[in-house]
């Protein structure tokens, strides 16, 4: 796979990726023909609850904290357990669906 026009800074501080920018990479990821995701849907599960996430004290979830809740959640489910919660100090993460404040 070529990364041939993905950069990491697009008009973003710090190297950040905006909603668009995630947005646009995992799409062109998912177009690859020689790329496969583990699981899809928890890829595409995790970018919509990064798209939906809101910003808190001037910070957003990022889309790896997304990515994480989601796959978290997709392991304890697929061993019949309840998902109780992926525990973040991120203030912005924690308002993800799954995410827990952890003391």
């Amino acid at each position: 796979m070529r990364a041939e026009g993905i950069q990491a800074k697009k008009n973003l501080p710090s190297g950040r990726f905006s909603v668009g920018r995630y947005s646009e990479t995992v799409l062109s990821l998912f177009k690859q023909p020689n790329l496969q995701f583990e699981d899809g849907q928890v890829v595409w599960k995790a970018l919509n609850d990064y798209k939906k996430s809101k910003v808190v004290k001037g910070k957003s979830a990022d889309f790896p904290d997304a990515l994480i809740v989601n796959k978290a959640r997709f392991v304890i489910e697929n061993k019949g357990e309840a998902f109780k919660g992926s525990y973040t100090f991120d203030k912005a993460a924690q308002q993800l669906p799954g995410a827990k404040f952890s003391t």
